[in-house]
């Protein structure tokens, strides 16, 4: 258990950033929005890795501190990474944006408080958990948007895939029709 409890924050950082990866580039469409900021993306993705492997086999002070520098690091690129998205027209990249800005202003106050630069008070003690529950509920509307957005793009592609086969059968006729007259 004890040699547990020395892994565990490395090694769960790092799962829950690949994760946070994972959902970031799935969920605002880097690849597609923002290609060159995606990059980014693949670099907390390499550093989330390490922190799993360098936990897992012991890597001691060097992950620690690995750790300590990465969990305050991301949040500086993936958030702006969220805002480039926005301003490309990403209509859910507003959702993510301020639901992981709840979700880190909560934990920096958290963190503030146990490093003592603030006092002990109901937000800096529930923060962490006042910005999670308030980025669940951003995201599950980001999401809902995000899905309305599918069935939208997926409506319009019927309709024009309708309307292509009526053209198409419209045209056949009428080059039946042409033919049999001559």
């Amino acid at each position: 258990m004890a040699a547990w409890n020395r892994v565990s924050v490395p090694v769960l950082a790092g799962i829950c950033y690949l994760f946070l990866v994972l959902f970031t580039r799935s969920f605002l469409e880097t690849k597609r929005l923002a290609p060159r900021l995606d990059r980014g993306l693949t670099v907390i993705l390499a550093g989330a890795l390490f922190l799993i492997v360098g936990g897992l086999f012991h890597y001691g002070l060097l992950v620690n501190k690995f750790t300590s520098f990465f969990i305050s690091a991301a949040p500086l690129v993936v958030l702006p990474i969220s805002l480039w998205c926005l301003r490309k027209g990403s209509q859910v990249a507003g959702y993510y944006s301020l639901a992981f800005s709840f979700f880190f202003i909560g934990a920096a106050l958290r963190a503030a408080r146990d490093l003592a630069w603030l006092p002990q008070s109901l937000f800096t003690d529930y923060g962490a958990y006042f910005g999670s529950a308030a980025e669940m509920l951003l995201l599950s509307l980001g999401l809902a948007a995000r899905i309305r957005i599918l069935k939208d793009e997926k409506l319009r592609s019927e309709l024009q895939a309708f309307e292509a086969e009526r053209q198409l059968t419209a045209s056949k006729i009428e080059l039946e029709r042409q033919s049999a007259i001559s």
